[in-house]
This record gives C-alpha cells, sequence and structure tokens, in this order.
C-alpha cells in the first residue's frame, strides 16, 4: 500500500512573513485541519560507535498554530535524535460523541530512509446496546482494542498481514464504576500493540502499533431501562512504528510511548472550551425533556450524562491516556535548572552539548568517547 500525505495551503494559519514555510497536510481520518511545524534537528559529530543500549533522543514541541489567538505549545515528547520530525495538531470541524479532541500528530523518518514513527489521530466512536447507533457518535461495534486496531488497519494499512495482538495491562486501567443519579457509568482505559506487515514504497515493512482507548459505558439504574444503555469509544491516537526488516525495538518504542505527553496550558483552554459547550448541551436536553414523556426524559437525560461524564473524565485524564498510562522520570537539566521527563525504561541520562540527550543502563557511559558530543550526566529531580 502506498501511504501518503498531501500538502496544501492552510488559509486559516497566521501569516509569516515567509507563508510557504508553513505548510499543511491532510490525511486520510477525516477531514482534519493540521498545520505542520518542521523541527531542526541537530546531528551527532563523527565519534567511535555507540554502545548498543545508548538510546539518543531529542525533545520535539508539538505547537498549535490554529486553535487559539496565537501559536500555543500543545504537546512534547522524546524521539530520535537525528530523525526529521514535521508536527502539528489536528483539530476535527466537528464535536465527536459531545467532546471537542484535537490531538497530536507526528512523523519522524530516519537519515537512511530506514524507518518511519508516527502518530496518528485518534477517534470517536458509539454503539447502543441495541446494536444501533448513538446521536453525534460515528457508529462502530468495536468493543476491545484488539477489534479497534484490527478495524484500524483494514481502514489504513488495506491488505496488510495481521502477526499478532498483545496486551498492555501495564498501561491500562481497569474499569471504574460512578453511579450519576440515575445512570451508573462505567470507564477503564484499554492498551493494547499490535504487529503488522504490509509493502509500501516499494519495500516490505515490519509495523509495531500501540493504542490507548477510553471505553465508557452508561446503563440505566432502573432495571427496566438497562436496554437503552450504550458504550463509547475513544482513541488516543495509534503510535506506529514500521522498519524494513526485524520488527521494531520494543524498549525504545515503549521509551517514546512514555514521554508523550500534553501541555498542561493548552490542555486546560480545551477542558474549558469542553465545560462550556457542555453547558450549552445540558441547557439543551433540559428544554426539550421539559416536554417529553418521564421515560423519554430519562432516556434523554441518560444520553446526556454520558456526554458530560465523557467530557469531564476526558479532561481529568487525557494526558494519561495519550502517552499510555506510562511512567516516566524526571531529571533535572543543568542548563535551565527545569525538570525534564525522560523515560523510565533506563536507568542514566545524559544531556549532550547540541541539546539532545542519552538514555542507557551504562553507568560508564562516556557521551564524548562513545558519541562524539560531549556532555554531563543528569540527576533525578527531587
Amino acid at each position: 500500500m502506498q501511504h501518503s500525505r498531501t500538502i496544501t495551503r492552510d488559509n486559516r494559519m497566521r501569516q509569516s512573513s515567509h507563508p510557504g514555510d508553513r505548510p499543511r497536510f491532510t490525511g486520510t481520518l477525516r477531514s482534519l485541519a493540521l498545520a505542520m511545524v518542521l523541527v531542526p534537528v541537530a546531528h551527532a559529530a563523527p565519534g567511535s560507535p555507540p554502545r548498543k543500549d545508548a538510546f539518543r533522543v531529542q525533545s520535539v514541541d508539538v505547537i498549535d498554530r490554529q486553535g487559539f489567538e496565537r501559536p500555543m505549545r500543545a504537546a512534547g515528547l522524546m524521539l530520535p535524535a537525528g530523525w526529521r520530525v514535521q508536527s502539528g495538531m489536528a483539530w476535527p470541524r466537528q464535536r465527536e460523541c459531545g467532546v471537542l479532541q484535537p490531538l497530536p500528530v507526528v512523523r519522524a523518518d530516519a537519515p537512511d530512509g530506514r524507518g518511519v514513527i508516527e502518530l496518528l489521530p485518534g477517534e470517536n466512536w458509539g454503539f447502543t446496546f441495541q446494536g444501533a447507533a448513538m446521536p453525534t457518535c460515528p457508529f462502530a461495534p468495536w468493543a476491545d482494542t484488539a477489534n479497534y486496531l484490527q478495524g484500524w488497519v483494514q481502514r489504513h494499512r488495506p491488505g496488510a498481514r495481521w502477526l499478532g495482538f498483545k496486551p498492555r495491562p501495564d498501561k491500562s486501567v481497569p474499569e471504574q464504576v460512578q453511579s450519576y443519579g440515575m445512570i451508573a457509568t462505567g470507564t477503564r482505559i484499554e492498551t493494547g500493540q499490535a504487529l503488522i506487515s504490509y509493502d509500501a514504497d516499494g519495500r516490505s515493512w515490519n509495523e509495531l502499533l500501540a493504542v490507548s482507548v477510553r471505553f465508557t459505558r452508561n446503563v440505566p439504574q432502573d432495571p427496566a431501562l438497562r436496554h437503552v444503555g450504550n458504550v463509547t469509544g475513544q482513541s488516543m491516537g495509534v503510535l506506529a512504528w514500521r522498519v524494513p526488516t526485524g520488527e521494531p525495538p520494543q524498549r525504545r518504542f515503549d521509551a517514546i510511548w512514555e514521554t508523550l505527553r500534553l501541555d498542561p496550558a493548552w490542555a486546560q483552554r480545551i477542558a474549558q472550551a469542553n465545560a462550556s459547550m457542555n453547558r450549552q448541551d445540558a441547557e439543551t436536553a433540559g428544554r426539550i425533556s421539559r416536554i417529553q414523556s418521564e421515560t423519554a426524559r430519562e432516556v434523554m437525560e441518560m444520553r446526556q450524562r454520558g456526554f458530560e461524564n465523557r467530557g469531564a473524565m476526558r479532561d481529568a485524564g487525557q494526558a494519561n491516556a495519550v502517552r499510555g498510562i506510562g511512567e516516566v522520570d524526571a531529571w533535572q537539566d543543568p542548563d535551565s535548572g527545569h525538570a525534564v521527563e525522560l523515560s523510565q525504561n533506563y536507568r542514566h541520562a545524559w544531556k549532550l552539548r547540541d541539546g539532545t540527550y542519552v538514555l542507557s543502563d551504562d553507568p560508564d557511559l562516556n557521551p564524548e568517547r562513545d558519541l562524539g558530543v560531549p556532555g554531563e550526566p543528569l540527576r533525578r529531580a527531587r
């Protein structure tokens, strides 16, 4: 399959003195407006071959250039140093399942062309216990993460060979049930990964995919109304790493995944926008319910409560869902004095003079000797 993106102009972006420096990418997953930013990458000076377990990474900021009155840092993550990176925020044209869900989209290409890492847009869907569609929710029957990834592969990697699925309980959250008046709402985050293979760009690829999905189940407390319950799913984006031979390195894959995070100030702006829209929805639902029968009012209330609960849960825990419920270690940056988040999968970290970082389990690693770039060890932030 030929996997490509089309570059077009984005008239909604702020105009700079060089408009051509800001391309827009349009993907195949819904019609999403996505402003892309090229991230400059520092390359290592020639030196001794790096030790096998050393993983050199760069910090990448994802800038939202179209959501608010000015460009704003929306997310960040660590990616392999020296890779060419494109990043931006994907804004849906409208709310789905009661929430507005802009998400980071990233692509990083290896210098030798033998690897691509992508973070691809998430999506929302829902279905009733009767197998019908829900208001404002795209219909899909995916009730677990394995089925969702299979459906994702069919739509985005047609013809790919499914090589296996692995649940990730270490990055999942069991269902938690809360009662909201007449409604019981159960929410869980289910994480898993799949390995596939396919042909694209004239070569064969093996690709590791991972996703965290927030499933929300709304069931009326009244046994007579249990049949009108529903389930919604919210994918927080699919992380993909493809290589032409072998398999993507699991440890490095997880190290990247765990550092993906949303900027708190940006996330607060999104939460405020969702809260405002949810209040407007509640007022509209209240007006409708007053002119309907008691049973119909309860059904409407159940649906609206589901929208409100999903919005509140999303805003409260989106950062963890985006990064797969991963744990990170905070290290003290010797230049800024601020904490920098790096994967917990490595016991030691160094910051190099060019601004990149090195992760390793080897306490004797010497960046200048082994990588050809001076650096100093980092200490864990207190």
